[in-house]
């Protein structure tokens, strides 16, 4: 007899899932091409070089300490030729100056290698001003891909509310509009009106199957087990994937009292339950990440909940 927990349902058939998920990613093609994928949707029909996806990894895995990842909204093929400010000791300073004024994804690497000394509350202060600055920068075209999403195309009063929110700087607003679209989308990728639908519920049966973020970058199922290879990793994929699932695990964490609940970072049993005083811009442009995060991995989250 099935399970009548959606969870627990979920976590029976998301191993076969995956696997028909991996069977979907592009791989290399026999003859050479500067085509390459630069969003989730094109992982599906183009491939992603080996040497972009490690530095995507090491770059994401380096965000992920500070509380990001890094965002779906900007255009990686643009970031992915921009100049990587190859530095010594005298060229420090010039690349700290240009990384806070026009923030990109390379840039932003180095200031771990820059700033080695650095005390992490230092490092976590440049980040959170770069990453806010990235949004900022792709304010416009972040909300017109959301108003574009067919996912919220039911939505728009709620997506432009959170735009008049941000520029008005109300974080409160911004923050929980954002988690109720978060819960929106959820029940529509599980087909179901239920309430009780949540990305919790996704990321309860991931966990119950025993799979872990980081998995996801380097995936190749053998005897339970995850290992890298070119030929039956994630790809692109992977990376956003990780990140989706790592955020979860930190936003969605459910708490028995309100003294062992964050009252900082990010979550969203706290922030239901008024336990929660982070409202911040730093915050609420986390929030509008993750957001976009998964609305852009609709494709896969589908396959992951009912496969082909």
């Amino acid at each position: 007899m099935p399970p009548n927990n959606p969870t627990d349902r979920l976590s029976e058939t998301i191993t076969d899932n995956f696997q028909y998920l991996r069977s979907l990613i592009a791989r290399k093609p026999e003859h050479y091409t500067t085509d390459w994928a630069g969003t989730i949707n094109e992982a599906f029909t183009k491939y992603t070089r080996t040497s972009t996806i490690n530095l995507l990894v090491s770059t994401n895995v380096m965000l992920v300490e500070y509380g990001w990842h890094i965002p779906c909204y900007i255009d990686l093929k643009k970031e992915m030729e921009k100049h990587n400010y190859i530095w010594g000791s005298k060229y420090s300073l010039k690349v700290f100056l240009l990384t806070l004024w026009k923030p990109n994804i390379k840039s932003i690497g180095c200031l771990p290698i820059l700033f080695l000394k650095a005390e992490k509350q230092i490092l976590q202060s440049i980040f959170d001003r770069c990453m806010c600055k990235m949004f900022v920068s792709n304010k416009l075209y972040y909300f017109n891909n959301l108003l574009a999403a067919p996912l919220l195309a039911e939505k728009h009063t709620i997506i432009k509310e959170i735009q008049i929110a941000f520029d008005k700087k109300m974080w409160v607003s911004v923050i929980t509009l954002s988690l109720g679209l978060l819960d929106f989308i959820c029940r529509s990728l599980f087909e179901t009106k239920s309430l009780r639908i949540s990305i919790q519920t996704l990321h309860k049966a991931f966990i119950k199957a025993g799979l872990q973020p980081e998995d996801l970058n380097v995936l190749h199922w053998q005897t339970g087990k995850l290992r890298l290879t070119t030929t039956d990793d994630l790809r692109l994929i992977g990376v956003h994937l990780a990140s989706f699932f790592d955020t979860a695990e930190k936003y969605y964490t459910g708490f028995d009292s309100e003294t062992d609940a964050p009252t900082v970072d990010l979550n969203r049993h706290s922030i239901m339950h008024c336990s929660f005083n982070g409202w911040s811009k730093v915050n609420a442009v986390r929030m509008l990440n993750f957001l976009d995060l998964a609305v852009r991995l609709e494709p896969v989250t589908k396959i992951l909940i009912h496969g082909k």
